[in-house]
């Protein structure tokens, strides 16, 4: 089991190389030529540097909001990597549809409102 700080280097050092590897995507592939490939790796790596920035960010705001005695529960791993998922899975399917140009505004919300409605019922079944 790895300490609190140990993980949250772990997860800083997947967000530098997750981050890296988008921008090399962006540099160097022509999403043209490599369609397939190119397109699965930038999407790829950019679901992983949003969720593991979220995770960054999540276990920095919990280490801070407990040395005020603010919160008193510690961080939690599995809610944290539902929330980051699921933030990156909306980015990338917002993405996908502005790419494809089938993105409205009305979809958008749609989308936003299903991403919600999941973090709604997976909120109130984790506290049963």
């Amino acid at each position: 089991m790895l300490s609190l700080k140990a993980y949250s280097r772990l997860v800083f050092l997947i967000f530098l190389v997750a981050f890296a590897v988008w921008i090399t995507v962006i540099w160097k592939v022509n999403p043209e030529e490599n369609s397939k490939w190119g397109l699965i790796v930038f999407y790829a790596s950019l679901f992983l540097a949003v969720l593991s920035l979220w995770m960054s960010v999540s276990i920095f705001l919990s280490r801070k909001l407990m040395e005020k005695n603010l919160v008193k529960s510690p961080f939690n791993f599995f809610s944290n990597f539902r929330r980051g998922s699921l933030i990156s899975a909306f980015l990338i399917i917002f993405l996908i549809l502005k790419s494809l140009d089938w993105f409205t505004w009305w979809l958008g919300l749609l989308l936003l409102a299903g991403f919600l409605l999941a973090e709604l019922h997976f909120s109130l079944n984790d506290n049963n």
